[in-house]
C-alpha cells in the first residue's frame, strides 16, 4: 500500500509552474519579514533550557476573522532540531500539540486552530528565515541554530490555485504561557478576593502595555455564574477608583492613571479562557463566566486584537475603610526594580523590610530571600526568558515581570 508522504520541503517535488508562483509570492511577502533580534522583543513565552535562543512561528490557514500565526521562544545549547523544538513547546504549553508521523509533520493544533495534512489539499511546510527571506528547509530534521527563526505554515499545495504556498506570518501573535496566572496562584499567595460566593473567576483588564498602559488581574467571588459586566461591577463596588461606563457595550474603563476611552483612540475587546494561554474573543460583557473561568477586557486597535499581557495583581481591600487596594500599582509598596531587562544582575530598592520570591515563567521557584533596604540579585546563571518577582512587605505586595537577556 502506498502512503503519500507529502512534504514540500523537498524542492525536487515542486514543478516549474509552482516554482514561478513560489518566487512571486515569496517576493511579495518578504519585505516585512522580521529578523530574530526584532522578533525577540515581542516573544512572551520562552520554553526549553540553554544559553542559545531562537524562535518558532506556526502559521495556520486563517479564517479571515482571526489571527492565525503565533510565536514561541526556544532556549537550547548549540542547536536543536525542528522536531525537538516542537516537542519542547508541547511539553510546556498544554494548548499546543503536533503529530510527527515517521519524520513528517502530519498535524498541528493550538487552542481552536488545527491543521491536518491532506484536508482540502492543505499541508504543512517548514521554513527558515534567512536575511529576511523565508526559505524551505529539510522539515522536522532541520536544525535551529542560535538566533534562527523556524517557521511552519499550513498551505494549499495545489499548483493550479492562486496562492499555492502561504509563508509564515511576519508579525505573529505572541503565544502566552497558560501557567502564568491561575486561580491556584491567587489562593496559594493568600491574595484577597473581590465579592463573595462559592465560585471564583479571574478578571483581566489590559490598558494596552504596548502603548504604556498597564495590565491588571482581579480575583472575584460569586455564586454559580456571573457576566463579564458583573465582574467589572464587583470591582467598582469595592474600589471607587475603578470606574466603568457601559450601555450594553463596554465603553470606558478608568483606573488610577490608566484609562481606556472608547474611540479615543482604541476600543475594548473582550475575551474568555480557561487558562492564560487559550483566549478566544467572546460576545462582550454579557458573556457568562463560570467557576474557574477567565474573562478579559483589552484596550486595542484590533490590528490585530490584542489578548491581555502578563498582569499585575490587584488585591481587594480588607474592609471598607482600607484605602490600600493595589498590590503593585500606585506605589502601594515602595519598591524599585532595575535594570529591566537585565543581564548579570537586578537590584531591588526599598526602604522597608521585604521578602522576595522569584519564579520562572513555567512556575518553578528560582529564589526566596529577604532584605531591609536594597537587595542585589545576581542573574548571570539565569536562562534567557521571563521571570516573575513577588515582593512583599507589611504594606502589601508587588509582582514585577523581569526579562533576562
Amino acid at each position: 500500500m502506498k502512503q503519500r508522504k507529502h512534504n514540500m520541503n523537498n524542492m525536487n517535488r515542486i514543478n516549474f509552474k509552482s516554482m514561478l508562483l513560489l518566487v512571486a509570492f515569496s517576493f511579495l511577502g518578504q519585505a516585512k519579514a522580521q529578523d530574530f533580534a526584532t522578533l525577540k522583543k515581542s516573544i512572551k513565552f520562552w520554553t526549553g533550557t540553554g544559553t542559545d535562543s531562537g524562535a518558532v512561528i506556526v502559521t495556520f490557514k486563517g479564517d479571515g476573522f482571526s489571527d492565525s500565526g503565533y510565536v514561541w521562544g526556544i532556549l537550547f545549547d548549540d542547536s536543536i532540531s525542528g522536531a525537538a523544538a516542537l516537542q519542547t513547546i508541547a511539553d510546556a504549553d498544554i494548548n499546543f500539540g503536533f503529530v510527527n508521523q515517521g519524520g513528517f509533520l502530519d498535524s498541528v493544533t493550538y487552542n481552536s486552530l488545527e491543521g491536518n495534512n491532506g484536508v482540502n489539499n492543505f499541508w504543512w511546510n517548514t521554513f527558515h528565515l534567512e536575511n529576511g527571506t523565508w526559505k524551505f528547509n529539510s522539515g522536522l530534521s532541520a536544525f535551529i541554530q542560535k538566533n534562527d527563526v523556524y517557521g511552519l505554515s499550513y498551505t494549499d499545495s495545489d499548483p493550479n490555485t492562486w496562492e499555492p504556498y502561504r509563508l509564515p506570518v511576519t508579525n505573529p501573535t505572541p503565544a502566552l504561557n497558560p501557567n502564568a496566572m491561575s486561580i491556584s496562584i491567587f489562593e496559594n499567595n493568600g491574595w484577597r478576593w473581590f465579592g463573595e460566593g462559592n465560585s471564583k473567576a479571574l478578571l483581566f483588564v489590559d490598558f494596552d502595555p504596548l502603548q504604556g498602559g498597564k495590565s491588571f488581574v482581579f480575583g472575584v467571588k460569586f455564586d454559580d455564574s456571573i457576566t463579564g459586566l458583573g465582574l467589572l461591577q464587583a470591582i467598582s463596588a469595592q474600589d471607587s477608583i475603578f470606574q466603568i461606563h457601559e450601555n450594553g457595550f463596554l465603553n470606558d474603563i478608568i483606573y488610577y492613571s490608566d484609562s481606556g476611552i472608547g474611540g479615543a483612540p482604541n476600543y475594548w475587546g473582550t475575551w474568555s479562557a480557561t487558562n492564560f494561554g487559550n483566549w478566544n474573543s467572546n460576545m462582550g460583557i454579557s458573556e457568562k463566566v463560570f467557576d474557574g473561568g477567565f474573562f478579559a477586557c483589552t484596550y486595542t486597535d484590533f490590528n490585530p486584537a490584542l489578548r491581555p499581557d502578563y498582569p499585575q495583581v490587584v488585591e481587594a481591600p480588607e474592609d471598607e475603610n482600607n484605602n490600600t487596594r493595589l498590590l503593585n500599582a500606585n506605589n502601594s509598596i515602595s519598591v524599585k526594580v532595575y535594570p529591566n531587562p537585565c543581564t548579570n544582575k537586578v537590584t531591588v530598592e526599598s526602604h522597608e523590610h521585604i521578602t522576595i520570591n522569584i519564579f520562572s515563567i513555567d512556575g518553578r521557584q528560582i529564589m526566596n530571600t529577604s532584605s531591609y533596604g536594597n537587595k542585589e540579585i545576581k542573574t548571570t546563571e539565569w536562562q534567557v526568558g521571563v521571570y516573575f518577582m513577588i515582593i512583599q512587605s507589611q504594606k502589601g505586595a508587588s509582582v514585577v515581570r523581569i526579562i533576562k537577556e
